[in-house]
């Protein structure tokens, strides 16, 4: 252990006695003097100095970059959620767009629906006033007809008659297509006489006969309807 120690001292001074000699060398050519020593060392105090600043900047950088990359992401999950708000509210827009589009489209149907009812209507009421001007009309005229002498003559005398002739007179009628004139005789005729006269109805062509007249005296609201049975 000691023949170590004695060796590192030997180098210790060999070193130190190579770096005196450089040294001196350096000084008694005149590479080296006070000056020069003192702008070597303010360059390596320079570079230690440059290089701590360096790393204070650098690691400064280093922090900005860090919170510049941490603001952009708080940007980003901002953007994100006010992103995902506005695809929210443009799907509640859709929505809301197509309801006003169906609620117009079932506005628009119902005004139509409701402009056809109303025709529908006003068509059914000039029916009616047409209707009620037409059985005016055929009241005025068998209050007339009634009142008429020679129709009350007419009527007498064909009362007066069999109820076979009568229905032999009446066909003369309507073989000339005087089918109204017809219905008045046996609107006018009494419930008996009327009867009577059905009862000869008893073909085939003349019970269509029967059931027109009746249709037409019914029409007519006439109280003087026989009983279809006894045609029958």
């Amino acid at each position: 252990m000691k023949a170590m120690w004695t060796a590192i001292s030997i180098l210790c001074v060999a070193h130190m006695l190579a770096l005196v000699g450089t040294l001196g060398y350096l000084a008694g050519t005149g590479r080296l003097s006070r000056p020069r020593v003192e702008a070597v060392r303010d360059v390596f105090v320079m570079t230690v100095a440059d290089q701590q600043a360096q790393e204070e900047q650098a690691a400064e950088e280093a922090r900005t970059l860090a919170e510049e990359q941490a603001r952009l992401a708080r940007l980003d999950d901002a953007n994100l959620g006010v992103e995902h708000r506005i695809n929210r509210l443009q799907k509640q827009e859709e929505l809301l767009r197509g309801k006003l589009t169906r609620a117009e489209a079932d506005r628009k149907q119902l005004e139509l629906a409701l402009e056809q009812r109303l025709r529908d209507l006003e068509q059914a009421s000039a029916q009616l006033q047409e209707e009620r001007d037409l059985f005016r009309k055929e009241l005025d005229r068998q209050a007339k007809l009634r009142s008429d002498e020679q129709f009350q003559k007419t009527i007498s005398i064909l009362k007066g008659l069999p109820s076979e002739q009568l229905k032999a007179e009446l066909d003369v009628y309507m073989a000339r297509d005087e089918t109204e004139w017809v219905v008045d005789i046996i609107d006018a005729l009494d419930k008996r006489t009327a009867q009577k006269l059905f009862e000869e109805y008893e073909s085939p062509a003349d019970l269509e006969v029967a059931a027109d007249l009746l249709v037409r005296l019914k029409e007519r609201g006439s109280l003087n309807l026989p009983d279809l049975k006894a045609g029958t």
